[in-house]
């Protein structure tokens, strides 16, 4: 799945996603996305892969606690807020 041109991500909004298996939120340097918001891709449990860009600036609680096959993290992130147990009881 690939987001592209979107600014934030709300709570919740795509927690268990059970068909899910890999996340691209824009990688381009152009990236809008600056939020991640609580809990927004918990509980994907097939998710494996993620590329998070160097624009976001908030990456809320547990925006991906859950994700039990998270394997792979691709990130140029340089938060200046970063809330608790953001990849808690994730595979690694």
């Amino acid at each position: 799945m690939s987001l592209p041109n979107i600014k934030k991500i709300e709570y919740a909004a795509f927690a268990n996603c059970v068909a899910v298996s890999e996340i691209t939120l824009c990688s381009d340097v152009n990236s809008k996305l600056r939020y991640i918001g609580e809990s927004a891709f918990s509980n994907c449990q097939k998710l494996t892969e993620i590329t998070i860009p160097s624009s976001i600036k908030v990456m809320d609680d547990a925006a991906f606690a859950g994700c039990r096959s998270l394997e792979e993290v691709n990130c140029i992130y340089k938060s200046k807020f970063s809330g608790s147990n953001v990849f808690e009881c994730c595979k690694k």
